[in-house]
């Protein structure tokens, strides 16, 4: 094994040893999961002619209820979600890709599942040749899932929906140079959504429920900002296997917004927009030339809403931060 093998092994070892780590896969939103702006991109085998594939992936996260709590003492959301993924070649430059995921929520306010929001995609092989691949990708997000559950006639926090609510346009580049990965996209939301989460119904409950609802960011017909991404990522390709780093950057245009009833109007949602930087790492081992398994994590690297404190205790209101994220994906070629 060569030098730099051993500096990637020593840079995860060191990552896994950070106690105050935050991790996050991509926004759940799902842009950066998409075509030519997937992580671990294997060039010379994502232009094959007419490839098709099928991935299952076990993603589970959970974030505190409260971030104004210690680490040891914080009441935690769960999150447990199985996503299926079908991809198709068309010819010899284009792809398709669809994504349905069925999520579960395990939650202090209550407990809710259900199938979440379609994402879709159509790329393109835009130019290829020995050290460079660049690709295109257009699509967007169907709100099959629902985006306001209830408990005993209560509406509950976006934290607690299997979907977001809204059709999204989203689109991108892709650029492998060598052992590098470059991507660039944004995803814009196109309406507001139908949930109804607000603090007046469970003010009137009392009682440790009452608090632990006071401290989501209202939703009510919830307007989730835009999105724009950038990843840079670093490969090891070996002969059944690879590692690969990298840093995905999220930035969020503009705030985040819900209609407050009492004004009849739509408020901004504070320190909602800013950017996400987190650190990507993980691995892939191909059992042969069909199927393959994939780990992936990430430690986030700075907090937007950290000059919230005091001012709202959760105000990531799309209900998409996480606190630690592990996906294992299994996936077959044919």
């Amino acid at each position: 094994m060569n030098y730099r093998f051993w500096q990637l092994l020593i840079i995860i070892f060191l990552v896994l040893r950070t106690k105050s780590a935050y991790c996050q896969g991509c926004s759940d939103a799902g842009f950066c999961t998409m075509g030519a702006l997937k992580p671990n991109q294997n060039p010379n085998i994502a232009n094959k002619l007419n490839l098709r594939s099928i991935e299952l992936t076990n993603y589970f996260a959970f974030t505190p209820v409260s971030r104004l709590e210690g680490i040891f003492a914080q009441v935690n959301d769960y999150f447990h979600t199985i996503v299926a993924d079908a991809n198709i070649g068309i010819g010899k430059n284009y792809s398709f890709q669809v994504k349905m995921p069925y999520n579960f929520t395990y939650g202090v306010l209550a407990n809710t599942s259900g199938i979440g929001d379609i994402s879709y995609g159509l790329s393109r092989n835009l130019y290829q040749s020995q050290d460079l691949q660049i690709g295109l990708t257009l699509g967007g997000k169907i709100p099959t899932g629902e985006s306001n559950l209830k408990v005993n006639e209560r509406p509950l926090p976006m934290y607690y929906q299997p979907g977001l609510g809204t059709w999204d346009a989203l689109a991108g580049v892709g650029v492998n140079y060598k052992s590098f990965l470059f991507t660039f996209g944004i995803q814009h939301p196109f309406n507001a959504n139908n949930n109804t989460f607000l603090w007046t119904p469970w003010k009137l409950l009392g009682g440790q429920d009452s608090t632990n609802a006071l401290h989501y960011s209202r939703t009510n017909q919830f307007v989730r900002g835009t999105d724009l991404m950038f990843r840079v990522e670093y490969n090891l390709r070996f002969a059944n296997w690879n590692l690969h780093t990298g840093l995905l950057n999220i930035f969020r245009i503009n705030k985040d917004q819900f209609k407050n009833p009492i004004k009849n109007a739509f408020e901004e949602i504070p320190f909602s927009n800013g950017l996400v930087s987190s650190f990507i790492f993980g691995g892939t081992y191909r059992f042969d030339t069909q199927s393959s398994i994939k780990i992936i994590c990430a430690i986030r690297l700075n907090d937007r809403e950290s000059d919230a404190v005091g001012k709202e205790k959760n105000p990531n209101p799309d209900g998409l931060k996480r606190y630690f994220v592990n996906t294992i994906t299994y996936e077959y070629r044919f």
